[in-house]
């Protein structure tokens, strides 16, 4: 079973660690060759579907699958799943962080936003053109090239950093028990509650 399948439910007991890399791979190679598609259009034939379109599903699979790997760890973490994890986050958060910061990208969006198609845009579609210039701009699109590097650099570290704590957090919880050996402590509780705590 891969991460990449398009089922709605997923059997996630075949979801193994061992298929992280390979499918978060093949996605990454998916959404990359479809965001160089977008930014190596024809500037005087940008359309909506051409540009938001496209841009709006063009990591539609990286998403699914990196979504249910980190799904999959949170609930159900291991090791050998941990290990595939942090093995791909430096990658994917690269990835997401250099969308953003693509001049390619930027420079069609831009071209696209000029466009009297995309000036006659009213409602959802309107808001979605303005949403992506925001998020471009907000993301670090007009900064100069070292520091979107800096950006870059800084994005990836964060990333590490939060997950390593989210670990350290998980194996703390884990890792802690509170023995009460005077039952006279346990006043109020219901003896169901009582007894769900002899059991653990």
């Amino acid at each position: 079973m891969s991460f990449l399948s398009t089922a709605f439910t997923p059997p996630w007991s075949r979801l193994t660690p061992d298929r992280v890399e390979p499918d978060i791979t093949a996605a990454l190679a998916d959404a990359q060759a479809k965001f160089d598609a977008i930014a190596a259009q024809d500037p005087a034939r940008l359309t909506y579907d051409s540009v938001l379109g496209a841009f709006d599903e063009a990591a539609a699979t990286l998403d699914r699958a990196w979504t249910r790997v980190q799904h999959l760890d949170s609930v159900c973490n291991a090791p050998a799943l941990r290990a595939a994890q942090n093995a791909m986050l430096p990658r994917v958060t690269d990835f997401y962080t250099r969308i953003y910061l693509s001049e390619g990208l930027w420079k069609v969006i831009q071209a696209y936003a000029a466009t009297a198609g995309a000036r006659a845009l009213t409602g959802a579609r309107r808001r979605l053109l303005e949403e992506t210039l925001e998020d471009f701009r907000d993301s670090g699109a007009e900064l100069p090239p070292e520091s979107k590097k800096e950006l870059e650099r800084l994005n990836t570290e964060i990333s590490a950093v939060t997950q390593k704590f989210s670990e350290n957090v998980l194996d703390a919880t884990n890792a802690w028990e509170l023995v009460v050996a005077d039952e006279s402590r346990l006043a109020g509780l219901p003896e169901s509650a009582r007894a769900a705590a002899r059991q653990s």
